[in-house]
């Protein structure tokens, strides 16, 4: 093969990129909500899962009416999320009151690993999951804290408990 057919062009593998985010995003739009809850989990590890659009589509399925599909969506923005990345930490620590435990569970955990150490908005919010009524719920929170809060921090505010 010649050297020049080894290579595509830049603003060939940019079409490329777009296209694949598109396809990757048609199973989300499943009737199916394994389909759905599949999809946003295999977000997690794809190389693109720092892609707007996938942060993006993400966050919309933080709403889904299914709570599977919410939990996979919450715990594929831990992975698909940058750290200080103020929109998506804020949607997580709204969905550390939702209905389901499990998806409690998971944003708890997602937003101790993008929150900026010291966001008043994710300690508060974590710090009012300490006292949830699932057990899970309390042990991502507290473990989340200890990443979301500075660490003298951290200690006097659980000393205060």
């Amino acid at each position: 093969m010649s050297r020049r057919g080894s290579c595509a062009s830049p603003r060939r593998l940019g079409t490329e990129n777009r296209e694949g985010v598109t396809e990757l995003l048609q199973p989300l739009n499943s009737t199916d909500p394994h389909v759905r809850q599949a999809t946003c989990q295999s977000f997690a590890q794809h190389p693109l899962r720092h892609d707007q659009r996938i942060v993006a589509a993400l966050l919309n399925h933080l709403q889904d009416r299914d709570q599977y599909v919410r939990q996979a969506a919450a715990a594929s923005l831990g992975q698909a999320g940058k750290r200080g990345d103020e929109p998506v930490v804020h949607s997580l620590v709204i969905a550390c009151a939702d209905p389901d435990p499990g998806v409690r569970r998971v944003a708890c955990i997602s937003v101790g690993q993008l929150a900026q150490r010291g966001s008043s908005a994710a300690i508060a919010a974590l710090l009012g999951r300490l006292e949830d009524k699932d057990g899970g719920v309390r042990r991502a929170a507290m473990k989340a804290l200890e990443k979301a809060t500075e660490k003298k921090r951290c200690e006097s505010s659980l000393r205060s408990l």
